[in-house]
């Protein structure tokens, strides 16, 4: 029952775990640093473990737990957990050693002994690429998933799941979508393939083959057109040269009257973001909007280097390409600018970090500030723990006061953080590393409250869209899904019925049926069969199987 559900499930958990052990072994890393036998430092240790040991049970129940059958996907998903039990075990190898519940001067022998054992046997080298390894192949199957699923719902295409064996790139989404662009009943069409910079993982079958339509593929390989058998026009774009680079940089500066010394400086920012257009642009954004701008060349590039030399060594990111690398240490700066001049800005891109990054769409927001005057009237909000600042974005005095979020979203566009997304629903729309980086901003004792702030949103969402919206449901499907790949806690099943509900109407009937199974038994356990709200959910789960004729 529910296999597709049960994937993500599983895909969830793997997720989970790649994000724990990439945090942790930063963690681990900046308290032997500075061990000093503090007791914050005694619990981090030990809460690192206690999360360890919860997280791989998670997981290895997830590999253990095999259905009456498995699908091609189900079998890569599940040798995929495998593999990151292994590395687990690994980690934990090294995360005991570090545990101590003695008094704070065995803190820094303990932790010495653990990294020198750990630094021995370059396990920081092992782990780390292991799991991003890991992490772009999950990141990979999930995208595939999500996207080709949403455009099919957006074409009304059949999206059934009636033959899981079968890869990634031949279900059912993928199939009916790129049959769609075959046979191209509305005309012609335009579909863009976005970074192929490895194209072994088999996105030769994701390309759509038809006379009707044009495809357009972005690669820094320089045999990219071999993935069209039949040939390709190719286009290059070359990096700017540095008088270029330079040009673009101090493009809003008054350049006459500018010091050498600020000259000099702007020289070495190119060169060290290699000329790319992109990262030069973010650069110029920080700097004309600097509130020192007689100094804020010379700033720009002190913060480069601080970034380039201390934050991307500590933050373990080897498995991304320079370029890559490049962008997450120019973001990191924009981020950080954006807070010195807005709080509510900087927590705003925080929480769009945890919703779909390739849309999120201004109607959630008039929606969600309907819905949350709901979910308060139902006693499902605690207003002790829903923050200030959310709740001015949210502010609804007979409809939606979208002004503070417009305040907000102008800075993120200024500094190129978001971009504004047009066309029936706009919005705006975030790069995956600013999605990363946003999230990594978080501490770990506050992410359990950014997770239950973005399930009330979407609950306040969902609410409404059983009542009005009806066009914009299968939109806010897609970042439900979301929800899936976040670490849960049982702050959700509040909101369950809900959920099950739009994916009901919505004809996701796996997905449905699991949540409102889950209710039911919830309710029924706690309330008694005879409760009207577990009667209610009966109901909903009877109306789920009578739509499918069962």
């Amino acid at each position: 029952m529910a296999e597709a559900l049960a994937a993500l499930g599983l895909a969830s958990n793997i997720v989970q775990f790649i994000d724990f052990g990439l945090k942790t072994t930063s963690e681990i890393k900046e308290i032997y640093s500075s061990a000093s036998g503090l007791t914050s430092e005694i619990t981090t240790l030990n809460d690192i473990a206690t999360e360890h040991r919860k997280t791989v049970a998670s997981l290895q129940k997830s590999t253990d737990d095999n259905g009456p059958r498995l699908s091609q996907e189900d079998i890569e998903l599940k040798t995929l957990a495998t593999k990151t039990v292994i590395t687990a075990r690994k980690l934990e190898d090294i995360i005991d050693p570090l545990r101590t519940h003695n008094a704070k001067p065995r803190v820094r022998d303990a932790v010495t002994k653990g990294w020198k054992s750990w630094r021995s046997k370059d396990k920081l080298e092992t782990v780390t690429k292991e799991l991003q390894s890991y992490k772009s192949v999950l990141d990979t199957r999930l995208l595939i998933n999500v996207r080709f699923t949403e455009i099919a719902d957006t074409l009304q295409l059949p999206r059934s799941n009636e033959n899981m064996h079968e890869p990634v790139w031949d279900t059912n989404a993928v199939r009916n979508v790129l049959r769609w662009l075959k046979e191209a009943p509305l005309g012609r069409w335009l579909v863009i393939v976005d970074s192929i910079d490895d194209p072994e993982w088999g996105v030769r079958n994701l390309i759509p083959v038809s006379t009707k339509g044009t495809v357009i593929i972005t690669s820094q390989l320089q045999n990219a057109n071999t993935l069209f058998p039949k040939g390709s026009e190719i286009l290059e774009v070359y990096t700017m040269n540095d008088a270029e680079a330079k040009t673009l940089l101090l493009r809003d500066i008054e350049t006459p009257t500018l010091a050498d010394e600020e000259r000099q400086a702007s020289q070495e920012i190119v060169e060290l973001l290699g000329n790319l257009p992109l990262a030069v642009d973010l650069a110029r954004a920080v700097i004309t909007n600097s509130r020192h701008r007689e100094r804020a060349v010379r700033g720009y590039l002190n913060d480069l280097q601080y970034r380039k030399d201390i934050v991307l060594k500590k933050t373990g990111l080897k498995g991304l390409t320079q370029y890559q690398k490049t962008l997450s240490n120019v973001w990191d700066i924009s981020i950080k600018a954006v807070q010195t001049h807005s709080f509510s800005a900087a927590n705003l891109l925080k929480f769009l970090s945890f919703l779909d990054p390739y849309a999120v769409q201004d109607e959630m927001w008039r929606l969600a500030s309907q819905g949350l005057q709901e979910l308060r009237e139902d006693g499902l909000v605690d207003n002790n723990n829903f923050p200030k600042w959310l709740e001015a974005l949210l502010r609804h005095n007979g409809s939606w006061c979208d002004s503070l979020y417009e305040d907000d979203l102008r800075w993120l566009q200024t500094y190129s953080l978001v971009r504004p997304l047009t066309g029936e629903w706009s919005g705006v729309s975030m790069h995956r590393l600013v999605q990363w980086r946003s999230q990594d901003e978080i501490l770990r004792d506050e992410y359990k409250s950014w997770t239950m702030w973005t399930i009330l949103f979407q609950a306040a969402v969902s609410i409404r869209l059983l009542e009005e919206a009806f066009e914009f449901r299968r939109h806010m499907i897609v970042h439900l899904n979301c929800l899936q790949q976040l670490p849960l806690t049982s702050t959700i099943d509040e909101y369950n019925w809900i959920f099950g509900r739009l994916y009901a109407d919505e004809g996701w009937w796996d997905e449905a049926e699991k949540l409102q199974v889950d209710v039911m038994e919830k309710r029924t356990a706690k309330l008694g069969p005879d409760h009207p709200n577990t009667l209610r959910s009966m109901a909903n789960l009877a109306s789920t199987y009578w739509k499918q004729g069962r």
